[in-house]
């Protein structure tokens, strides 16, 4: 069985550094469209959760909107 190898601390960070410097489209994508625009439309269409309840909280809604249209 092989082993995974252990991620180092800065392995993420190059990974996204080489990712931007590919231009990928998602990266086109998101300097294009403000996702930010369409928070307040997002956030009126629900409730508002009370963090006291217990629970998960919630993903960011504008994510969880980039994930839905993609």
């Amino acid at each position: 069985m092989l082993k995974k190898k252990s991620l180092s601390f800065f392995d993420q960070q190059q990974r996204l550094e080489k990712i931007e410097k590919q231009k990928g489209p998602l990266i086109k994508l998101n300097s294009m469209i403000n996702w930010e625009d369409f928070r307040p439309l997002i956030e009126s269409a629900f409730p508002i959760v009370d963090p006291k309840v217990g629970g998960r909280p919630p993903f960011d809604r504008v994510m969880m909107f980039k994930v839905f249209i993609l």
